[in-house]
């Protein structure tokens, strides 16, 4: 009612710009009629240019419009007491102010629902309480802040006989939307069902805060790093807190909606880093991000998305599309990924999803394709659709021996052996670490996956046991890529890969 009352008091504010006809009785095409001094009416005719028409010396003349049916009374000021003119001159002021009031009123009102459809961006949310799930913080370099996430344990966990085992992860990303946490109780039940089953590998299920706007990309303006976070900060901070195995073939990059869009992004940008991919319901797929279709997100929604991720560059936008990382990556597959995407053929995004999956066949990148007849966008149909058909072992057969039946049976000290570097990704600086079994002349070099020496990081005696060297490689100058690390004592050498990331 009130917007509808601002409605009418900005119509009558501007009543000599108007017909003085009623609203209910005002005809599609009317003419203006404006009092000027010179004792003529200005006649604006919606469909034709404006025309002036004398006005006789008594108090009004009649005019008749050709398309309105209907006579209008035109005021000739000469014969009217100068008082009243100018009570009905200053008549438009009054009721532009009251029409200003009116705007304000209204807009305190609505002021709070305007508010509460905005997105509300922050990297720490609250937690969220659920069977198996803990709830973290970390500092994040990228956002100069501290920013949270939530992990669904593994059953037995904190059993004392687990203590030292290792387990892969799964990075489940969320759709957009505020709160990011909401489906977090939905699917970690489902995970840890699945776990408690035997249906799934007893993993890491990891939460990252993605805002809800943030499409796990890197805002072109840098106000937004969800990706560096993710890949640079995150999955470091989860392999070295909860015991996560830092290796590819031990990571799963899924999502759903935005998270399938990121998660897709993820497995072709980095497949050194995820062995696979399961984009559900994803979105959005096409390329043209403010183009209409049926059923997509309203257009003021994907215009501040496009302008404050993507800077209002299309140019950007593609770049950071699965569309376009799926052709790079298929142009040189260092890596082999395995992709899974699902949704139902009633999802506002299938047509896109149906085009993506056509471009990956053209691309040759094998992956599979779900389609549930009638299922719309919804997380909770789809997920249980998947399990249905037999969803779960996709998780077995990714992650295969990167899974121990038990905890690792001690091993005998090597003679040798380069561990996992902390952190990796890294950016420029990182802790590599390798211990000896006796004392020994080594040597510790850097080499493109070529084999190509790049230099030596250090050299000369160690005593036997563990040590590390802090490497900055800003002085190599290296681009993004992955190198090799190469350790010799003697006769014994040993490797291991790490991923720059800038």
């Amino acid at each position: 009612m009130m917007i509808r009352g601002l409605k009418r008091a900005v119509f009558y504010s501007a009543f000599f710009q108007q017909s003085c006809i009623p609203p209910k009785t005002r005809e599609p095409r009317f003419a203006r009629f404006v009092l000027v001094p010179e004792f003529s009416a200005t006649i604006r005719n919606h469909s034709g240019p404006a025309m002036t028409t004398p006005v006789p010396e008594n108090n009004t003349c009649k005019m008749l419009h050709p398309n309105s049916g209907f006579n209008q009374r035109v005021l000739n000021p000469k014969s009217l007491p100068l008082s009243f003119i100018r009570a009905f001159e200053s008549l438009p002021r009054i009721v532009s102010w009251f029409a200003v009031l009116m705007a304000f009123i209204a807009c305190q009102a609505i002021s709070p629902i305007l508010t509460a459809a905005q997105p509300q961006h922050g990297w720490v949310t609250n937690p969220v309480e659920a069977p198996g799930v803990v709830y973290g913080t970390f500092f994040s370099e990228a956002a100069g802040q501290a920013v949270s996430y939530h992990v669904l344990l593994p059953p037995g966990w904190d059993e004392s006989a687990n203590l030292s085992r290792s387990y892969p992860a799964v990075y489940y990303l969320h759709g957009s939307g505020a709160p990011t946490t909401t489906g977090i109780p939905i699917v970690s039940q489902m995970f840890r069902n699945a776990m408690l089953s035997g249906e799934m590998p007893e993993a890491l299920v990891v939460f990252p805060n993605g805002l809800p706007e943030g499409m796990y990309v890197d805002a072109k303006d840098g106000s937004q790093p969800a990706e560096t976070i993710i890949i640079q900060e995150l999955i470091p901070h989860i392999e070295a807190a909860y015991r996560a195995i830092p290796d590819r073939q031990a990571r799963i990059a899924e999502g759903w909606s935005m998270g399938g869009y990121g998660a897709g992004r993820f497995i072709f940008k980095f497949p050194e880093l995820f062995a696979a991919g399961s984009m559900l319901g994803a979105g959005p797929l096409q390329l043209d991000l403010l183009a209409d279709g049926p059923g997509l997100v309203p257009f003021p929604v994907r215009l501040r998305i496009f302008n404050e991720v993507f800077g209002g560059d299309q140019e950007y936008f593609e770049a950071q599309s699965p569309w376009r990382l799926a052709e790079q990556y298929a142009a040189a597959p260092a890596y082999p990924v395995r992709l899974r995407i699902a949704l139902g053929d009633a999802d506002h995004v299938f047509p896109a999803n149906e085009a993506f999956h056509a471009h990956l066949l053209t691309l040759g990148i094998a992956h599979e394709w779900y389609v549930f007849e009638g299922l719309a966008h919804q997380a909770p149909a789809v997920l249980s659709a998947i399990q249905q058909a037999g969803g779960w072992a996709f998780y077995q057969e990714i992650f295969g021996d990167a899974v121990s039946a038990g905890p690792a049976a001690p091993e005998q000290p090597a003679q040798l052996m380069l561990l996992q570097n902390y952190p990796n990704p890294f950016n420029n600086r990182t802790v590599i670490r390798f211990e000896l079994a006796e004392s020994a002349e080594i040597s510790l070099s850097l080499h493109d996956l070529q084999g190509r020496q790049i230099g030596v990081l250090t050299e000369g005696a160690r005593a036997a046991g563990a040590h590390q060297h802090a490497l900055d490689a800003s002085g190599f100058g290296l681009p993004s890529g992955v190198y090799l690390l190469q350790l010799r004592a003697g006769q014994l050498t040993d490797s291991l890969r790490i991923t720059l990331l800038k």
